[in-house]
């Protein structure tokens, strides 16, 4: 046997369809040109809009509202005191929590949740098998692809794209017109500042920073507690060791190292497949030319250059307004004074 409830004080509109095993609850409005359909509920003081449709075996909470021309997919639920706006899409096996908002013209794919107290803003896509966790918020004309998360107090800025398979973790923020790209991950406690770019399968590690403008190549890892100032790059490939700093308007070449509890400073350029060693500096305005090495614990101070294909040893120290040429040797243990010249192809022991 099959029925349909329709409680107290509730209107279903013209030309509208509430089908078998369905309910509207009491105070609840299904709007004209609407269909609610079979083994769903629209739960009491809630709304749903005209030319809209309810899938079946569906739920729509109570005191919540599904606008006009939207559609929430079988076997899915919108939880109570919630918002799906108008012309928008939750597919089915999906969810949208309790005190949560889909903004207009936005989409929540297939087999998707979004949380609890979290809103997905206007012109915005949350795409099939993905979550954005409870008390976070994809802003306008924004997309989370499919198979990738957005940790719960995380904020996905406007006109911003988290490709799929990708994870932006608790607590984290992806700044306005950036984009993270595919198989990566964005920390808890970090930043992506806006109109920078997080490459395809690439790691900003926990507590982190990538500043505005700024960004971080594909296949490439910045490491917890560490910070890619604005404007800065690090090329594809590479490493930024945990606890370290690139300065702004900064270059860490494709292929190449900072180590850990390391600097670079403002202004300056690590080259390609170079490698800056732990607790290491590089000053200001300064350039570590391409294939080139600097040791562990040492110091190439401001205004200063370390040629191309050189190595500089570890505990070492190259003062400020100086030069190692390309294809030098400054061995461990050493210093080379300020406003010096090591000439290439020399060693200085």
């Amino acid at each position: 046997m099959t029925s349909v409830i329709l409680c107290s004080n509730s209107v279903v509109g013209r030309n509208s369809v509430v089908s078998r095993n369905s309910v509207v609850s009491r105070n609840s409005v299904v709007g004209r040109n609407s269909v609610v359909s079979h083994n769903s509920v629209v739960g009491r003081n809630s709304v749903v809009g005209h030319n809209s449709v309810v899938g079946h075996n569906s739920v729509v909470g109570r005191n919540s509202v599904v606008s006009r021309n939207s559609v929430v997919a079988r076997i899915s639920m919108v939880g109570r005191i919630s918002v799906v706006g108008r012309i928008s899409v939750l597919g089915h096996n999906s969810v949208v929590g309790h005190n949560s908002v889909v903004g207009r013209i936005s989409v929540v794919g297939h087999n998707s949740v979004v949380a609890r107290i979290s809103v997905v803003s206007r012109n915005s896509v949350v795409s099939r098998n993905s979550v954005v966790s409870r008390n976070s918020v994809v802003s306008h004309n924004s997309v989370v692809s499919h198979n990738s998360v957005a940790g719960r107090n995380s904020v996905v800025g406007r006109n911003s794209v988290v490709s799929h398979n990708t994870v932006v973790s608790h607590n984290s923020v992806v700044g306005r017109n950036s984009v993270v790209g595919h198989n990566s991950v964005v920390g808890r406690n970090s930043v992506v500042g806006r109109n920078s770019v997080v490459g395809h399968n690439s790691v900003v590690g926990r507590n982190s920073v990538v500043g505005h403008n700024s960004v971080v190549g594909r296949n490439s890892v910045v490491s917890r507690n560490s910070v890619v100032a604005r404007i800065s790059m690090v090329g594809r490939i590479s490493v930024v060791g945990h606890n370290s700093v690139v300065g702004r308007i900064s270059v860490v070449g494709r292929i190449s190292v900072l180590g850990h509890n390391s600097v670079v400073g403002h202004n300056s350029v690590v080259g390609r497949i170079s490698v800056v060693g732990h607790n290491s500096v590089v000053g200001c305005n300064s350039v570590v030319g391409r294939i080139s090495v600097v040791g562990h614990n040492s110091v190439v101070a401001r205004i200063s250059m370390v040629g191309h294909n050189s190595v500089y040893g570890r505990n070492s120290v190259v003062g400020r307004n100086s030069v190692v040429g390309r294809n030098s040797v400054v061995s461990r243990n050493s210093v080379v004074s300020r406003n010096s010249v090591v000439c290439r192809k020399c060693g200085w022991s």
